[in-house]
């Protein structure tokens, strides 16, 4: 005689399933948008910590720190 298991597969998420696994993503991503934002702070710290004269040598204006250190982040070539 075989046992008849329900295969848990047969059913769809229930509610709470599917609350619990919206919040895992949620934090998730909270943590990635932290570590982000932890990033670009630590790269616009060392590009404020140039002289004028350091960021000129690399072609930088100070206004555009922020801008660099998010395009240096998000792995795009900042526009010039």
């Amino acid at each position: 005689m075989t046992a008849n298991f329900l295969d848990p597969s047969d059913f769809p998420a229930s509610p709470l399933r599917r609350f619990g696994q919206a919040i895992a993503e949620l934090r998730q991503r909270a943590l990635l948008a932290a570590d982000r934002r932890a990033r670009i702070a630590r790269i616009v710290r060392e590009l404020e910590s140039y002289s004028d004269r350091g960021l000129a040598d690399l072609g930088v204006a100070r206004c555009d720190i922020p801008r660099i250190a998010r395009a240096s982040v998000d792995g795009a070539r900042p526009a010039r």
